[in-house]
């Protein structure tokens, strides 16, 4: 069943791909985000190049969308 709706994923890990997955499972619309564009996505997933923490890329990336997901990694690192 497809809503219709545009659901954004910012993260291609483990936790993005998960809830992707989950998305296509409901037949929903999927763009798929990480800084390269590029990754082994299933079904129709479209896959985009930006960088989340990139304010103009975000606002692009995110038109028309009806839901953004953040699974994108925690910078632990600089904790």
């Amino acid at each position: 069943m497809n809503s219709g709706q545009l659901h954004v994923v910012f993260g291609t890990g483990p936790a993005g791909m998960a809830v992707i997955e989950e998305l296509l499972s409901h037949g929903e619309n999927v763009r798929a985000v990480n800084r390269s564009g590029k990754a082994e996505l299933p079904g129709d997933v479209e896959a985009v190049s930006g960088n989340a923490t990139n304010v103009d890329d975000t606002r692009k990336i995110c038109q028309d969308a009806s839901v953004v997901y953040n699974c994108t990694n925690a910078p632990y690192h600089k904790w």
